[in-house]
């Protein structure tokens, strides 16, 4: 995974953001990836925010 790729969050993170307390909600719209830094991403939500979470989280769709 690497700046610019096109990712989704995968269904098993939808159980651990069940009781989500401020990031990221579980989505399935396709988010853009800003920045990478060892196993963190920063993605931007289809409101325009920037927010980080792990990348273990997410599955490439389309690669750059």
């Amino acid at each position: 995974m690497k700046s610019g790729d096109l990712v989704k969050m995968k269904f098993i993170s939808f159980w651990q953001k069940k009781n989500n307390n401020g990031g990221i909600p579980y989505t399935e719209t396709p988010l853009l990836v800003l920045e990478t830094a060892y196993n963190a991403i920063k993605v931007i939500m289809p409101d325009g925010q920037v927010k980080n979470d792990l990348a273990e989280y997410y599955e490439v769709i389309e690669s750059v």
